[in-house]
C-alpha cells in the first residue's frame, strides 16, 4: 500500500519537458490541511513577486483552481488518522506562461466510483456546457439549501479553468489516494 511519505506527486504525471522545466515560482506542501493552512498557502502564493507580473485573467484562473482544489481536500478529504485530512499540493508557474497545479488526498473507498464518473463527465463537456452546468448546480444548491457535502461546484470550476486536467486513483490503506494535475494557461 502507498503512504504519503512514499508517494510523490510525480508518481503518475509526466515530468516536464526541457522547455517547460524553467520555473518562475514553485510552492509545495505535504501534510495535514485545514482552513487556516489554505489561507496561509494562498497568501504565500499571492505575495510572490513573480506572480504579480502575470496577466490578471491568468492569475484569477490560477487562484480559483488552487482555492477550489485545496477547499475540496479540506472539506471532503478522507481523514486517515488525524482530525484533519492529509493533502499533497504543488504549484509551478513556468516561463512558458502556464501553471501546473497538482493536488492529492485520500478519498473514501465508497466515493471513488461516483467521484471518478463525475470528473470524466466534466472533462467531456464543452466550455459552454460547463458554464451551463455550473449555473444549474448553483441554482439547485440555493433553492434546496442543501448542506450535504459535495465537491461538484469546485470541480466544475477547476475544469472550466483547466487547459488540461488529468487524474487517477491509487490504492492506499483504508481509502484511495487521489491525484489530479491541472494545467492553467
Amino acid at each position: 500500500m502507498l503512504t504519503l511519505t512514499t508517494l510523490s506527486l510525480q508518481s503518475y504525471f509526466q515530468p516536464p519537458t526541457e522547455q517547460e522545466h524553467e520555473v518562475l515560482f514553485q510552492q509545495h506542501y505535504h501534510g495535514p490541511i485545514h482552513q487556516g493552512m489554505v489561507e496561509s498557502l494562498l497568501q504565500l502564493i499571492e505575495e510572490s513577486a513573480g506572480l504579480r507580473v502575470l496577466p490578471l485573467p491568468f492569475r484569477k484562473r490560477l487562484f480559483l483552481v488552487v482555492i477550489e482544489g485545496l477547499q475540496n481536500a479540506v472539506k471532503y478529504g478522507h481523514k486517515e488518522s488525524s482530525q484533519h485530512p492529509v493533502v499533497g499540493f504543488k504549484i509551478e508557474i513556468r516561463k512558458n506562461g502556464e501553471a501546473r497545479v497538482c493536488f492529492a488526498n485520500y478519498v473514501a473507498e465508497e466515493k471513488i466510483e461516483v467521484f471518478n464518473h463525475h470528473i470524466l463527465a466534466l472533462k467531456a463537456k464543452s466550455a459552454d456546457g460547463l458554464k451551463q452546468l455550473y449555473i444549474l448546480r448553483s441554482r439547485e444548491k440555493v433553492i434546496s439549501r442543501d448542506t450535504k457535502p459535495s465537491a461538484e461546484l469546485g470541480l466544475i470550476e477547476i475544469t472550466r479553468c483547466a487547459s488540461s486536467l488529468r487524474h487517477h486513483f491509487l490504492p492506499a490503506k483504508n481509502a484511495q489516494w487521489f491525484e489530479m494535475e491541472v494545467i492553467v494557461r
